[in-house]
């Protein structure tokens, strides 16, 4: 399964208040009624948080309108630094099924529809002194994430003890991570759903393992010319290498390096609106599918202090 990271800022907005500092957010928003997360009318956003969590920890929430099932694990709390970090459990339950063992050591059995797989996501806040946007980072792994538990199930809390306020997840955009990524050089392209395989061969190969996907790798000797805004830049070999094959219906994406740091971005038309940055599957160390815990936390906070070097001022 493909993992990804989805980075947010947290706000709290009020439109009873004025900010007598007003200032411009690095999306062009204003902040003159958004409140400082430390003090909001007295109440602290992280310490309401890790409240939340807390209680949370001792139990499986199931949510039975949603069909939805939660629990929090591993948590950790680093008061000085102000970050919370840790698992949520979440999964869905509705439709019956058979659990088959892919090696077939095990016998198949049963699993009703009041259960549901619970999938491990991590998850890591960090809300600095002071500041009237707290950062967020979420673990998706393909297209399940944990945005919304946050966003309704924490939203709910909240408003519970704050209704007046409003507490927004802005989802930073490709273009802010591509502006400061925008001279990097790129390392290599991996194109997903590779369709240009020679008739002959694509039959061959199917003759010998049936149905099957193909994925080019083009290792880059010397990126120093193909930087990550030429693949941006209409009519640039770049861009038009880009468009032929996500015409042909492949997925393509780029390893790029910027001083000595690496990041894996979709490089074509099909990036969503959000940032979700992609983990290739050698880029953190894995245990049957999961990403290693230490090397996880340490690549969200990393990519929390580079958030924070561009949008705190």
């Amino acid at each position: 399964m493909q993992h990804s990271v989805s980075p947010y800022t947290l706000r709290c907005f009020n439109s009873a208040y004025v900010d007598d500092q007003p200032r411009i957010f690095h999306d062009g928003t204003s902040s003159q009624h958004y409140m400082k997360t430390n003090n909001i009318s007295g109440y602290d956003l992280f310490t309401m948080l890790e409240q939340f969590l807390r209680d949370h920890s001792a139990y499986t929430t199931v949510n039975d309108d949603k069909k939805m099932m939660y629990a929090i694990t591993g948590l950790e709390v680093d008061q000085a630094a102000r970050t919370l970090s840790g698992y949520i459990n979440k999964g869905t339950w509705g439709v019956p099924a058979h659990i088959q063992d892919a090696n077939g050591e095990r016998e198949p059995y049963a699993m009703s529809h009041k259960q549901a797989p619970m999938i491990a996501h991590y998850f890591y806040f960090s809300f600095p002194q002071n500041e009237q946007a707290a950062v967020c980072v979420f673990h998706n792994i393909g297209n399940h994430g944990i945005k919304t538990v946050f966003e309704e199930e924490f939203g709910a809390a909240f408003k519970a003890e704050l209704p007046q306020f409003t507490l927004q997840y802005n989802p930073m955009q490709y273009e802010e991570i591509y502006n400061q990524w925008r001279d990097a050089q790129v390392r290599r392209i991996r194109v997903n759903k590779f369709k240009k395989v020679e008739s002959d061969r694509a039959d061959t190969i199917s003759e010998a393992v049936g149905e099957n996907t193909h994925e080019l790798l083009i290792k880059v000797k010397d990126g120093r010319n193909s930087t990550l805004s030429k693949f941006f830049t209409s009519g640039t070999p770049e861009r038009n290498m880009v468009e032929l094959m996500e015409a042909e219906g492949s997925d393509v994406r780029g390893e790029f390096i910027l001083d000595g740091k690496k990041k894996t971005l979709r490089i074509g038309a099909s990036r969503s609106a959000k940032c979700d940055i992609l983990i290739e599957e050698n880029e953190l160390p894995q245990e049957n599918g999961l990403l290693r815990r230490l090397e996880l936390h340490t690549y969200m906070a990393r990519l929390v202090a580079d958030i924070h070097s561009r949008i705190y001022r």
